[in-house]
């Protein structure tokens, strides 16, 4: 028994980074047979292009897959603070860049 065994993510995932992989070659198979008839590279083919969608809409599944059940947030309450201490904010800066434009502005 493989990994892969009755895991349908796990095959979508590795077809997934196939596809990709076989998406880059034909990018640069495209580009060397461009290079070899004297043409600019232009574009990439529509079908490359496709194949790029179909192998990040495989990875994607095959990850979402593996993560498991999603579960849902349960947001706990915060603690208490300590008696005789003022509650201060979570995101207090006191060096920061606005006080050199603030001197700028002023000039």
């Amino acid at each position: 028994m493989g990994a892969l065994d009755g895991n349908s993510a796990a095959f979508a995932a590795v077809a997934g980074f196939f596809v990709l992989f076989h998406a880059c070659y034909a990018v640069i198979a495209h580009n060397d047979n461009l290079k070899l008839a004297g043409e600019e590279f232009a574009a990439v083919p529509l079908g490359v292009v496709l194949e790029c969608v179909a192998g990040a809409a495989l990875c994607a599944w095959g990850a979402c897959g593996f993560a498991g059940e999603f579960l849902p947030i349960k947001a706990t309450p915060r603690e208490a603070a300590p008696p005789g201490m003022e509650r201060v904010g979570d995101f207090m800066i006191f060096n920061h860049r606005g006080a050199a434009i603030g001197k700028a502005g002023g000039k």
